[in-house]
């Protein structure tokens, strides 16, 4: 399961940070103000952030950033290892990023 970017950032945000907080502010006020049914609101709050986790955690796995090329390391000579750069990004499309993302690869 992939999500965007953006898709991704507000169900971590909610995950991480509203649900268990929401679970919490509940359990606290159902103690003070003698509410409801608190294991099974907060038990269903946590069930459901438990869930989000697992979502998010699958799509986290399947995610592949784009990358602009590699940068290949040859171990073959055993006094020093070469590297050599492979860009797939056209070079000129290069002078107008912030960054660059490469990945490594082992040959030799």
């Amino acid at each position: 399961m992939k999500f965007s970017n953006m898709a991704y950032n507000v169900l971590k945000q909610v995950a991480l940070v509203w649900l268990p907080t929401i679970a919490t502010l509940y359990a606290g006020l159902a103690a003070l103000w003698s509410l409801g049914h608190v294991s099974e609101v907060v038990g269903s709050i946590s069930a459901v952030d438990t869930f989000m986790g697992l979502v998010l955690h699958i799509s986290s796995n399947s995610y592949s950033s784009a990358s602009d090329g590699k940068l290949v390391v040859d171990k073959s000579d055993p006094v020093k290892d070469t590297y050599s750069l492979e860009l797939t990004t056209p070079i000129d499309e290069l002078s107008g990023k912030d960054s660059i993302t490469l990945k490594v690869a082992s040959s030799g």
